[in-house]
């Protein structure tokens, strides 16, 4: 267990990180600026980042990982992302109706980097 607070519910298992924020906060690798769900894994040089607003109150949420990446191997049109030590993942989620929103990053030692 990450954290378990009335503004954040997170755990970790290995590679992957799960977490429910109510409010800005962070969790981890995770640190987010508004409500959200968030999925992170990792795997090798590849980290897949996934989030979503159940609650459907969230217009941009800002995502910062606690794991550096390099690039961008692909991602929703919903989602910009600023590779480096510490990235940053904005989520368009306005409009989205709750969906998943989604995008891949390169990590260090990564042979492929994208946009």
């Amino acid at each position: 267990m990450l954290a378990n607070t009335p503004l954040v519910q997170a755990v970790r298992a290995g590679g992957l990180w799960a977490a429910t924020f109510w409010a800005a906060g962070t969790a981890g690798v995770l640190t987010a600026d508004a409500p959200c769900v968030a999925l992170v894994r990792r795997r090798g040089t590849r980290i897949d980042v996934a989030v979503a607003d159940p609650g459907r109150t969230v217009e941009v949420v800002t995502l910062t990982l606690g794991l550096p990446a390099h690039g961008v191997l692909r991602a929703d049109d919903t989602v910009t992302v600023t590779p480096g030590a510490r990235p940053r993942v904005t989520v368009k989620l306005g409009g989205s109706a709750g969906r998943t929103h989604v995008a891949a990053l390169s990590g260090p030692g990564s042979p492929r980097y994208g946009r």
